[in-house]
């Protein structure tokens, strides 16, 4: 059944890249953009050394379940905290995540593509891009002004949001590019710290799906959290 499980995962995500538009979902608005419900991360990484901390209190080593709790799905009331800082009472905070898009990719269209959404801030931050079935891009700048401050409660309740629009075609891909994830580091902000809070992060030009496949988005979410929970540990 090991074996079965990933073919027939990768069988279904292919079927979803099929061209009709991506309407019958249910729509999630926050910040003044809508997505569909299902156009959050699926699946979060760590992928370097280091401690993290989450918004909402608590500090530990890496784990794979508290990070999807953290950053994956519709999830404005969770987030990271201080992402980078060399706290001197704990050490260091882990500084490079990745996002997977499994069940719904991004593709390159007009407009923002995808949205990261960032708490506090804002901080400035590299972001790469991986095209479906091919390697991460190299990292792009995106510097405290490229954020966008939000009418929309964060993590906390007393903290401004912010959004980073990411744009596959600053990445050099061409149109129509699928993009399936992206890793991201915060960058030293104005006050000269490292501490960036990542929250959740949206594709907002989806890859089209027929209507009738819309039935299947239940397996695949279900399989995409069996997948997770297989392994531990950071992904190198």
């Amino acid at each position: 059944m090991s074996s079965i499980r990933p073919l027939l995962l990768s069988s279904l995500l292919a079927a979803l890249a099929c061209a009709l538009p991506a309407s019958g979902r249910a729509a999630v608005s926050y910040g003044g953009y809508t997505f569909a419900d299902i156009a959050f991360a699926t699946d979060a990484t760590q992928l370097e050394a280091g401690f993290v901390h989450w918004l909402t209190g608590g500090t530990v080593d890496p784990d794979d379940a508290i990070l999807d709790a953290q950053l994956t799905g519709f999830s404005p009331t969770t987030g990271l905290a201080n992402i980078g800082f060399p706290d001197p009472g704990v050490g260091a905070y882990a500084n490079l995540f990745e996002l997977d898009f499994t069940v719904l990719p991004a593709r390159n269209a007009v407009g923002p593509d995808i949205v990261l959404f960032e708490a506090f801030g804002p901080d400035p931050y590299e972001i790469a891009v991986r095209p479906r079935g091919g390697v991460f891009t190299d990292f792009l700048t995106y510097a405290e002004n490229s954020l966008v401050e939000l009418a929309a409660t964060g993590p906390l309740d007393s903290s401004p949001t912010y959004a980073l629009e990411i744009d596959i075609s600053a990445f050099g891909l061409p149109a129509g590019t699928v993009v399936d994830a992206i890793r991201l580091r915060a960058l030293q902000n104005s006050f000269g710290n490292v501490e960036g809070d990542p929250f959740m992060a949206a594709v907002a030009n989806p890859v089209p799906v027929p209507a009738a496949l819309w039935l299947a988005v239940p397996v695949l979410v279900g399989l995409a959290a069996i997948r997770r929970r297989g392994g531990a540990g950071m992904r190198s």
